[in-house]
C-alpha cells in the first residue's frame, strides 16, 4: 500500500514510521510549503492520510475523493463541517475513515467513560468533568479526543445541553449549585506532553477517576496504519469505532 500524507507533523511522522515498518510505501508529504494538486493523486497512490490543520480540510478532502482515493482523517478541529465531508464522500462513492485518536487504549477509555456516566446518572449528586493535556504546539483546544468523548457522553445524558470549556470553579472542587446541565472540558498545555485524558466523577461522599496516557506516539501510528489497511477497498463513511468494532469481533 502506497500512502500519500497531507501534513508532516508529529502524527504524520509516527504513522509513516509504522507504515514503513510494515512494508508500506510513502509517496510524499504535502503541507503548507508544498500544496496538493490533483495530478499528485495518480495511480501510484493507494490511500491518503490527512493529518494537516483543520483549515482547508474540506477542500483537500474534496480533491482526494473526487480523484477516487480513500481518505484516512486524523486531523481534529473540523467536526462542525463533518456533514459536508460526509456528503462529498457519498457523492463520489468514496471511502473515508475519521478518527479523533487512533490509539486502541483511547477507544477503551471512551467506552468506559460512557458506561460510568450512564450508571452514575441514576445516583444523586455526581458531577462529571473531562481533562485533557497536550504539548504546547497543539493548535485545537479542547483536543479532538476530548470532544469525541464529550459527544459520546452527551448521547447518554440528554439532560446536558452540551459541553463547555471548563472554569476554575469546577476544577477547584467548589460546591456546585443545582443539577449539572453541561459537561466541562479542561485543557492543559505543557512541554513534551504526548496526550493525557482524564474523566473525573465526583460525588458528595466518593469520587472516581481514570486516565488514558499516551506514552509514545507509536500507539497512534499502530492504530492509524491498522485502520488504513482495513479501509483499503472498503467504500463508505466510517469512524474509528467501526474499525475497532471489527478488530475486537475478530479477536473473540
Amino acid at each position: 500500500m502506497n500512502l500519500l500524507f497531507l501534513g508532516h507533523g508529529k502524527l504524520a511522522k509516527a504513522i509513516a514510521q509504522e507504515a514503513e515498518d510494515r512494508g508500506h510505501g510513502i509517496v510524499a508529504f504535502f503541507d503548507s510549503h508544498r500544496q496538493l494538486a490533483t495530478e499528485d493523486l495518480n495511480e501510484g497512490v493507494d490511500l491518503v492520510v490527512e493529518t494537516a490543520l483543520a483549515d482547508g480540510l474540506v477542500e483537500r478532502a474534496t480533491c482526494v475523493l473526487e480523484s477516487g482515493k480513500p481518505l484516512l482523517i486524523g486531523t481534529t478541529g473540523w467536526y462542525s463541517r463533518m456533514n459536508e465531508v460526509q456528503e462529498i464522500c457519498s457523492r463520489n462513492n468514496g471511502s473515508v475513515l475519521w478518527a479523533s485518536n487512533f490509539a486502541p487504549g483511547v477507544q477503551v477509555f471512551r467506552s468506559l467513560a460512557v458506561e460510568a456516566t450512564k450508571r452514575l446518572s441514576t445516583l444523586p449528586g455526581f458531577r462529571v468533568e473531562l481533562h485533557e493535556s497536550h504539548h504546547l504546539q497543539k493548535k485545537d483546544q479542547p483536543s479532538g479526543t476530548a470532544v469525541h468523548t464529550a459527544m459520546d457522553l452527551l448521547e447518554v445524558r440528554p439532560d446536558w445541553s452540551g459541553w463547555i470549556q471548563g472554569e476554575s470553579l469546577v476544577s477547584a472542587g467548589k460546591e456546585f449549585q443545582g443539577p449539572q446541565t453541561e459537561l466541562p472540558i479542561f485543557s492543559h498545555r505543557t512541554e513534551n506532553e504526548v496526550g493525557t485524558h482524564t474523566l473525573r466523577l465526583m460525588g458528595p461522599f466518593e469520587s472516581l477517576e481514570w486516565t488514558h496516557r499516551a506514552l509514545d506516539r507509536q500507539a497512534f501510528g499502530w492504530g492509524a496504519v491498522s485502520a488504513a489497511e482495513w479501509l483499503l477497498g472498503r467504500p463508505g463513511w466510517y469512524s474509528i469505532d467501526d474499525f475497532y468494532r471489527d478488530w475486537w469481533a475478530l479477536a473473540k
